[in-house]
């Protein structure tokens, strides 16, 4: 983890760096954001020679601690100028688990419209659901919690997604409501959008359980 100092200083560089990105002047545009761009290279550089996906996610866990001073310095510079480090650490984080910090940074780029790096095919907004629903739907034991799926579904409520990006969020959102204990309603209404938005979603077999289960407890009820 990086020490408090170098911390503090990268959040200094990421402010200069947004200041910079922001000017007119070709003559003070570049410099520090240069730097900072230059770090970024050399560890993507090292990331792609690992074969391995668990172990290149270990590298990325020992490497993002070293980027905590530059995410808090252009979040709390808030300029919202184009930034291709800081839409590379969103995925990052989202990719080591680090969820709190992925919708900080995930709040900031649709607020300012940024869009992720070349090399990512897809837009900010729907990258940013899909992967936070995936950490749900692709792990035997997700450590992304109904908190976290409710900010991500708020933070996209507005925009226009992929209906199948929208249903894995509420597949998710769904998943992760039933397990927490809450109301057949609520749960039962995110599945049935998944649903209704993209029929191989992958959760209609529980959708039904549910819709059963349901209308056993309200014959029950009226049986009382």
């Amino acid at each position: 983890m990086a020490s408090p100092a170098r911390q503090h200083k990268q959040k200094i560089l990421a402010a200069q760096a947004a200041v910079s990105m922001s000017s007119d002047d070709d003559s003070v545009r570049g410099s520090a954001y240069e730097l900072m761009l230059e770090q970024m290279g050399q560890q993507k550089r090292e990331l792609k020679s690992i074969k391995s996906m668990v172990a290149k996610n270990e590298a990325k866990a020992a490497m993002l601690p070293e980027w905590t001073g530059y995410i808090d310095g252009v979040l709390s510079a808030d300029t919202g100028v184009s930034d291709s480090i800081i839409g590379q650490l969103l995925i990052w984080s989202i990719d080591v688990a680090e969820y709190d910090q992925a919708i900080s940074i995930g709040a900031y780029m649709l607020k300012h419209d940024i869009a992720l790096p070349e090399q990512f095919e897809r837009d900010t907004v729907d990258a940013f659901a899909e992967e936070l629903a995936d950490a749900w739907i692709k792990n035997n034991e997700p450590t992304i919690t109904l908190a976290h799926l409710k900010q991500a579904l708020k933070l996209v409520a507005e925009y226009e997604l992929f209906d199948e990006v929208r249903a894995k969020l509420l597949r998710a959102l769904g998943e992760a409501s039933h397990e927490a204990g809450a109301k057949y309603e609520t749960y039962i209404e995110y599945l049935d959008e998944a649903v209704t938005l993209n029929p191989r979603v992958g959760c209609k077999p529980l959708l039904s359980k549910l819709q059963k289960l349901q209308l056993e407890a309200l014959d029950n009820q009226d049986n009382v």
